[in-house]
């Protein structure tokens, strides 16, 4: 929910800051957005492939470090991108910092399917869904607000995103924990599948 928060904060007030602090045409900023929204799909299918080649190779947890460790790689890389205020080397690390962000979110969901039996995913899709689309509707008025309050033109659209960082941060500290709790709850949904399935034979035959 973190990440996409961000993601529809960057897509309403991207083009306006990278008019205001780079001092750039509405093509050129255009451009940019657009250079960032193609980083972002290429981390996403990038994520998807990690996220399934590690426990392939027997890293059992690997989709949970990957999405943890691409969250604070996003923070770094997003922080110095905002500190930096050399356009090329700015736009660099907006793209990498993009495509850091769309690594993240495949390798999780997988895991969160993982912990969940499958009679339960619907409901468990209801209430991602909800909480995403809750973020990225709120996120744009939330920053907006922020942004009222940190001052107008481009320090207060940094500064911003800025304090937009800190929830990513603590999504990577939460992950943190789920690292801990993951392996215990593959196990736990997998022996109730198991459960399940076995009574559906008994009762089938």
């Amino acid at each position: 929910m973190l990440g996409y928060s961000f993601f529809a904060a960057a897509r309403t007030f991207g083009l306006q800051y990278a008019q205001t602090a780079y001092h750039l045409p509405h093509t050129s900023a255009t451009g940019m957005l657009g250079l960032l929204g193609i980083g972002a799909l290429a981390g996403v299918w990038s994520g998807g492939k990690l996220g399934d080649r590690l426990p392939e190779r027997g890293h059992l947890k690997g989709r949970v470090w990957v999405g943890t460790a691409f969250f604070w790689v996003t923070v770094f890389l997003f922080f110095f991108g905002f500190y930096f205020q050399i356009l090329w080397l700015s736009i660099v690390l907006f793209i990498m910092s993009a495509f850091s962000l769309g690594v993240v979110n495949p390798p999780l969901d997988a895991a969160r399917l993982d912990i969940v039996h499958p009679v339960l995913w619907g409901r468990a899709e209801s209430v991602r869904t909800i909480f995403r689309n809750l973020g990225e509707s709120l996120a744009p008025i939330g920053f907006g607000w922020l942004v009222g309050i940190l001052g107008n033109g481009a320090t207060g659209l940094r500064n911003g995103f800025l304090m937009m960082l800190i929830p990513l941060a603590i999504a990577g500290s939460l992950s943190l924990i789920t690292i801990k709790t993951y392996l215990p709850d593959v196990a736990a949904a997998t022996a109730y599948r198991e459960k399940t399935m076995n009574r559906e034979k008994q009762q089938n035959q």
